[in-house]
């Protein structure tokens, strides 16, 4: 069963998701969303991809925070989702590297790539198991 790739606007809308699907795990990108992780079982798997290095960089603005600061090098990061954002248990990492010559949007482009390709790499890694 595949389940849908939808935005997500609520908590209500990701729990009803899992209720409706029951997926051994769901893995979140580019999400907006303050995940309330005590509304999921304690041994569901679920993860997030966020695109700039943490600790330093997690929460709102990360790529633009990291620029700011001349932090070039960053890492794409897959981590457990916990009840503060981007502080759960990192578990791939993935370097990638803006530069200060670039646009904004095409560091942002950069980094959601390294998202992007991070997350691919965890699917196939998963797909052959």
């Amino acid at each position: 069963m595949k389940i849908p790739v939808l935005p997500i606007e609520s908590n209500a809308e990701l729990f009803n998701l899992y209720k409706e699907y029951s997926p051994s795990q769901i893995i979140l990108f580019r999400a907006g969303l303050i995940v309330k992780r005590d509304n999921f079982p304690n041994d569901f798997d679920l993860l997030n991809i966020h695109c700039a290095s943490i600790p330093k960089y997690g929460g709102l603005a990360s790529i633009y925070r990291a620029i700011k600061n001349g932090d070039f090098i960053q890492k794409a990061t897959l981590h457990r989702v916990t009840n503060k954002i981007d502080e759960g248990e990192v578990l791939k990492e993935l370097t990638y590297e803006m530069s200060p010559t670039n646009s904004y949007r095409k560091n942002e482009d950069i980094a959601y790539k390294a998202g992007f390709d991070l997350l691919i790499e965890v699917l196939k890694i998963q797909r052959n198991r």
